[in-house]
C-alpha cells in the first residue's frame, strides 16, 4: 500500500489527509522503483492511496514512464472527482487492473460528507473510468448517520456496471462528526447484506469489509486478509518515504508496527528483504510465515482445494499468482482479486 501524498481536493470528516496540511511528498523516481522492486518480489497487489492520487505531483511522470507490471496487479484508490479527461488520461496510463471509488451513499448522503456537487462529479468519473478500466469497485465507509441508505446505492451501482460494492464499518475517530456502528447495527447489516445478495446478479460483489467485521475467512479479497487475518504481511509505503510493515500509523488505523526502513536513506530492496513475505533469497516465489502458523492466523488449519476453484485454475491458469513455503499456499486470483489460502498437499495436485 502506496500512501503517495496527503494533498486532497476533499474534507472528509473521517479522513486524515487534506492539502492544507504540508507533509513530505513521494517522487515519481520513488514509486517507479517500489513497483519494480514489488514485481520482481511477486507481491501480490499494489495500491495507491493517499490522500487523493489525481493530486499528487510525481502522477505525470510514472504515466509518462509506460509501467507495465507482470506478476504484481496494480490498485488506484480515488474520490473521482479529478477523473475528467486528463485524469482519465493519468489513471488508464498506469495500466491498474483495479479501481477503487469512494462514495458514501446516494447524493444527499455523500454530499453531507464531502460537500456540494461532488457526487455528480464522482459520478461522471466513475463512469470515465467504466470505459476504460474492467474493474471498477465502490466503498462506501458505514457510521450509524448513512447505515439506513447503502441500498440505495447498491441498486444504483448495479445499473451502473460497477463489479463490487465493499461496505467498511467506520473505525473510531474522535471529533469526525461519525457515530461508528453500534454491535447489534453491525450483526445486523451482515444478515442484510446476505438477503440481498440473493437478489444481486451472481457477478456483482457485495461485501463487508472483514477489517471490521473478523469473518475468519480462508478465500477473501486481498485488501481484508491483510488488513484483519494477515496483518503485518504487506509493506505500508508512507509519503515520507517511510517504510512499514503493517498498518499505517494515522488516526483511526493501527500504530506500532514494525519500521522496514525509508527510501533514500536505504535502498528499496534491501527495505523489502527484511519484509517476512518479500525477500530475495531463497527465490522469490517462496513464502516465508514462520513467524505466524496459518492455524493461529486463521483459527483452522487451511483448506484443501475446492472442485469450483480448481476449474477455475484449469480454464484460467494464466490468471493466478502464487506464493507458497511447506505449511501454505497463497493463490491470489487476479479474476476476482481474492486471496485463496490452501494447503500445500492440496496446490500440489491441482491440474
Amino acid at each position: 500500500m502506496v500512501d503517495l501524498t496527503r494533498r486532497c481536493n476533499l474534507r472528509c470528516g473521517f479522513c486524515a489527509s487534506r492539502s492544507d496540511d504540508p507533509h513530505p511528498e513521494l517522487s515519481g523516481a520513488a514509486l517507479l522503483d517500489i513497483l519494480r522492486a514489488a514485481d520482481e518480489r511477486g507481491v501480490f497487489e499494489v495500491t495507491l492511496t493517499g490522500g487523493e492520487p489525481l493530486q499528487w505531483p510525481g502522477l505525470e511522470d510514472v504515466a509518462a514512464a509506460g509501467v507495465r507490471l507482470g506478476f504484481t496487479s496494480l490498485q488506484i484508490a480515488t474520490n473521482a472527482t479529478l477523473i475528467d479527461a486528463r485524469g482519465l488520461e493519468l489513471v488508464t496510463a498506469l495500466a491498474p487492473r483495479r479501481v477503487r471509488i469512494s462514495l458514501d451513499g446516494p447524493v444527499d448522503v455523500h454530499e453531507q460528507v464531502r460537500g456540494p456537487g461532488t457526487f455528480a462529479r464522482a459520478l461522471a468519473g466513475l463512469r470515465r473510468l467504466r470505459s476504460c478500466v474492467d474493474q471498477v469497485e465502490v466503498v462506501t465507509v458505514v457510521h450509524m448517520g448513512n447505515l439506513g441508505r447503502w441500498r440505495e446505492l447498491t441498486q444504483m451501482l448495479v445499473a451502473e456496471g460497477v463489479a463490487a460494492h465493499d461496505l467498511s464499518p467506520l473505525h473510531a475517530i474522535p471529533g469526525c462528526g461519525m457515530v461508528p456502528l453500534t454491535p447489534a447495527a453491525l450483526r445486523e447489516l451482515k444478515l442484510e447484506i446476505a438477503s440481498m445478495r440473493e437478489d444481486l446478479p451472481a457477478a456483482f460483489d457485495l461485501r463487508l469489509s472483514s477489517m471490521a467485521a473478523g469473518t475468519p475467512s480462508l478465500s477473501a479479497p486481498i485488501s481484508e486478509l491483510t488488513g484483519a487475518h494477515l496483518r503485518g504481511l504487506y509493506v505500508l509505503v508512507q509519503p515520507d518515504g517511510t517504510l512499514l510493515r503493517g498498518a499505517p500509523a494515522k488516526p483511526g488505523f493501527p500504530s506500532g508496527h514494525d519500521q522496514l526502513g525509508r527510501i533514500g536513506d536505504t535502498l528499496m530492496d534491501r527495505c523489502l528483504d527484511r519484509h517476512p513475505m518479500h525477500f530475495s533469497e531463497p527465490a522469490p516465489h517462496a513464502l516465508d510465515l514462520s513467524w505466524a502458523h496459518p492455524a493461529a492466523l486463521f483459527g483452522r488449519e487451511p483448506r484443501p482445494l475446492d472442485s469450483t476453484l480448481a476449474q477455475h485454475i484449469r480454464d484460467s491458469p494464466g490468471r493466478f499468482r502464487v506464493r507458497r513455503d511447506e505449511r501454505v499456499v497463497l493463490l491470489f486470483d487476479t479474476g476476482t482479486f481474492r486471496v485463496h489460502v490452501v494447503s500445500p498437499t492440496a496446490a500440489a495436485r491441482r491440474p
